[in-house]
């Protein structure tokens, strides 16, 4: 997306500020010089400050961390000076850019909505919850100008910021980073995802409790792959579990997807796009999901990926498709044409310039500036292809 701004002239400017190692940072650092627009990296370190201050701070003004990095803060208002758009990657970040004019905030998705209904949470997690939606709550209050990748989110800014502008603006992936890859031989369900996450984490409760033991019951020949970030570590007690394989964090994506014929996501709750739905398309995959998983894909009334809500459908759909190998392939196919036509980068910029217009930015102008805030510096991150 950076790269393709820059081809078509405008002047964009990169920030960010993580705990990314050197190496991370010069290849990001690498990749704008060679792409042509600038980049400037802050390391993520909070100003030193007491115990107690830290708190009152946090307990007023909770999730500011970005805007209590002094030197960030510096780098982002010198910048923001002579921009024509400063947008902000997620809402929590745009702490760093209240106040400042011209500014837009993308929402990939609202831990609001990803939190809701939760009946698992300690003492510490209910706090945390409180504490982010105030924060939510405030930013929102003070923000005008937001673009949100689905229109449930941006539904859910208009009911608690009324006064915010807002479009809609999809996510985006690079087809060129997804091979589409052989199907298996075998029948071979999958399940991925950050599971520290909840919506990922539910999903492969389902999967494991009340999806997997009648699909591999009436198909044993069958088999379960789960994988992803923190993956042994919530979903170890899970196994052993007859025809399931627990694999863990997995090196590069194909690892994964191209064990599997089918990907089954059925999250309890879940805003926004969810990239993996996006990858496994890309890769060629099958997908079963419900609405929480296809979120933004029904916006544009996409067929590409199979819908189910109960057990008992995700279980018939499954069983289904494991039967049917031309059904498999065909959806797989579908996937990847919808990715490459709709959600790649050059339809995705065209669309993300539209929603500047929209919210009456200059875009129109022959190289406007552009300054783009994210929270991690490489082009190729753990969500690759994201909408800057």
């Amino acid at each position: 997306m950076v790269e393709g701004l820059t081809a078509r002239g405008h002047d964009v400017c990169c920030l960010a500020c993580t705990e990314d190692d050197a190496e991370l940072v010069a290849q990001a650092a690498s990749q704008a010089e060679h792409a042509g627009f600038e980049f400037h990296h802050v390391a993520l370190a909070l100003e030193d400050e007491s115990v107690a201050k830290r708190r009152a701070r946090s307990l007023a003004t909770p999730f500011n961390e970005y805007a209590r990095v002094a030197e960030f803060r510096r780098l982002v208002e010198h910048h923001a000076a002579t921009a024509d758009v400063v947008h902000v990657e997620h809402l929590f970040t745009s702490r760093v850019t209240e106040g400042l004019p011209n500014v837009v905030t993308y929402l990939h998705h609202l831990e609001l909505i990803d939190w809701e209904r939760r009946d698992d949470l300690d003492r510490r997690a209910r706090m945390v919850r409180v504490q982010m939606e105030r924060a939510t709550r405030q930013i929102l209050g003070r923000s005008t100008h937001v673009i949100a990748a689905t229109s449930r989110l941006l539904s859910r800014v208009r009911d608690l910021a009324p006064h915010v502008q807002g479009v809609v603006v999809p996510v985006s992936i690079d087809p060129a980073l997804y091979p589409v890859l052989d199907l298996p031989a075998e029948p071979v369900v999958g399940v991925i995802g950050s599971m520290h996450w909840y919506p990922s984490r539910s999903a492969a409760d389902r999967a494991l409790t009340m999806l997997w033991p009648s699909i591999h019951h009436h198909r044993p020949d069958s088999r379960l792959v789960v994988a992803g970030f923190g993956a042994v570590e919530h979903l170890g007690h899970r196994f052993p579990l007859a025809g399931a394989e627990l694999l863990g964090t997995v090196d590069r994506p194909e690892d994964f997807f191209g064990q599997i014929s089918v990907l089954l996501y059925p999250p309890a709750r879940g805003s926004g796009f969810k990239i993996k739905v996006l990858e496994a398309m890309a890769y060629g995959r099958a997908v079963i999901s419900n609405h929480e998983g296809l979120e933004g894909l029904t916006d544009r009334g996409s067929h590409q990926a199979i819908h189910a809500e109960s057990d008992d459908d995700f279980i018939v759909e499954t069983l289904g498709l494991l039967g049917d190998a031309r059904r498999i392939a065909e959806l797989g196919s579908a996937g990847r044409v919808l990715v490459e036509t709709t959600y790649s980068p050059e339809p995705a910029i065209d669309r993300l310039l539209d929603g500047y217009e929209r919210l009456g930015f200059p875009t129109g102008r022959p190289s406007p500036q552009l300054s783009h805030l994210f929270s991690n510096p490489s082009l190729r991150s753990s969500v690759p292809g994201v909408v800057l």
